[in-house]
């Protein structure tokens, strides 16, 4: 059985499930991006010494020709199993969250909506899948900037230390953005069900809406034109803070690279050919950097759709819980074999039916019944 959606730590057992069931993959692709990564910042090294030498030697050119090799052949494998891993990963999820509505229990489902199972199966499952393919590249791009900040400290520890105080400052900022990005999203997400439900609505009253020309404009001006620009409103807002949150850290790139480059010199001794080689890879990492940064609304993203799925999961086995619970609050027993020709007498006592669906304010209600 799955257990995506039977704990509370829904987010590890969701990363653990795929792991499961795509670990050759994840691991194949994750170590082709590492070896990639890390001939990148040596090809860097390499040409910071072909630089400096007056003569170059044939073992730096085949050094060179080497780790160019390694870099494009390694990118490319790593990038053709994430295409692979991406869409292994969304049929999994939905195969697993379809076995798992219909196991829970039809009154359970309605009350959910069928909006937000139908938003859960088709938005939430490709939000984690690009999250879950976008890991390894995010694995992929710190081992290259730790490449580049090993080489960085073996040039210079001072200007080593600059930088990862600058990177601090950027992390801690960065995180300050973030919460409210995530409370952006948020929102969006949960305006999304909404959305969900104004489109089931329009299938599903598509010849009343066109007969009655008042009730589709109201309902075009006052429910889904709302919907559309709330939904607009704080998706945009999550962006606009993940962008300042990445403009912030490249103008601390570009501070510490105009600090090495003109204000160092005057501090400290140092050597024309040191300033060089940190400024060549202070310009480097910051290709890494960007990517890492211009991926992380999609982590971000994937933990409001790993926390809807979390609730939903929850509801689900609540439902069934309770389900199979008689009026006394017990675990009813399993059913046992019935004697269908011996019985002479059928009673009804206090039989009650409750049915209520979401978004309506009064519930159906029928019974006791006693026959």
């Amino acid at each position: 059985g799955c257990v995506v959606y039977r704990h509370r730590g829904c987010t590890m057992d969701l990363l653990r499930f795929l792991l499961n069931k795509s670990w050759g993959l994840m691991i194949c692709s994750v170590g082709a991006g590492l070896i990639s990564g890390l001939a990148g910042a040596g090809l860097l090294a390499v040409i910071h010494q072909g630089m400096n030498s007056a003569v170059v030697s044939p073992s730096l050119a085949w050094s060179f020709l080497a780790l160019a090799v390694a870099v494009a052949a390694c990118k490319a494998l790593s990038e053709i199993l994430l295409v692979r891993l991406g869409q292994a990963t969304i049929s999994e999820l939905r195969y697993q969250l379809s076995r798992r509505i219909l196991e829970a229990p039809l009154g359970q489902l309605d009350r959910l909506g069928h909006h937000r199972l139908l938003a859960a199966l088709s938005e939430d499952t490709d939000v984690i899948a690009q999250a879950y393919v976008q890991l390894p590249l995010i694995g992929i791009n710190v081992a290259t900037t730790l490449g580049c900040l090993t080489y960085l400290g073996w040039l210079s520890w001072l200007i080593l230390v600059l930088v990862l105080g600058m990177m601090v400052v950027g992390a801690v900022t960065f995180q300050w953005q973030e919460r409210k990005a995530i409370a952006f999203f948020t929102r969006s997400r949960e305006t999304s069900d909404v959305l969900f439900r104004h489109f089931r609505s329009i299938m599903a009253g598509i010849k009343e809406l066109k007969l009655h020309r008042g009730r589709r404009e109201a309902f075009l001006d006052r429910q889904l034109r709302q919907t559309v620009k709330a939904y607009e409103r704080d998706f945009v807002g999550g962006m606009t803070v993940y962008s300042i949150a990445s403009s912030w850290g490249l103008f601390l790139f570009y501070a510490a690279i105009g600090t090495v480059l003109f204000l160092w010199p005057s501090w400290q001794a140092i050597s024309f050919e040191t300033i060089i080689g940190a400024t060549l890879v202070l310009l480097y990492m910051m290709g890494p950097f960007s990517q890492i940064v211009e991926l992380l609304p999609g982590i971000g993203r994937a933990n409001v759709a790993l926390n809807k799925i979390d609730a939903l999961g929850l509801s689900l086995a609540a439902g069934a819980a309770s389900d199979r619970k008689g009026r006394d609050g017990e675990a009813w027993a399993p059913a046992t074999a019935l004697d269908i020709h011996g019985w002479r007498r059928l009673d009804l006592v206090g039989l009650t039916h409750h049915y209520a669906r979401d978004g309506e304010d009064r519930a159906f209600r029928l019974g006791p019944i006693n026959v």
